[in-house]
């Protein structure tokens, strides 16, 4: 309960922000995204080395054009690669995508 109130807090704050600081707020949870990303999925350990890329290149959404598109196809080749290695224990059976190109997917 105590979460839901520190949230409740916190959106109430925030919904006063000026875009300059929404933006600044967007772009540390960015950060920490991509900090986590590069710790802990060897995917992108491997890809930032690969494009010769510091996740401290990444400091702004206009960033990720440094960074290749992730595509159907790189999902099921690097199914395994993708999931944070913190995290593998709570890993899913099967996953499925909702197709919206069309055509619905399942990962395992």
């Amino acid at each position: 309960m105590l979460r839901v109130l520190k949230w409740r807090q916190f959106l109430k704050k925030s919904e006063r922000w000026s875009v300059y600081k929404q933006i600044q707020y967007q772009n540390s949870k960015l950060i920490e995204i991509v900090n986590h990303c590069y710790k802990n999925v060897p995917f992108y350990r491997r890809t930032f080395s690969e494009y010769d890329i510091n996740p401290s290149s990444i400091r702004e959404i206009s960033d990720f054009k440094k960074l290749p598109t992730i595509n159907r196809e790189t999902l099921k080749s690097y199914y395994d690669e993708l999931i944070a290695d913190n995290f593998k224990k709570f890993r899913p059976q099967t996953v499925t995508s909702g197709g919206t190109t069309g055509v619905p997917e399942s990962f395992p």
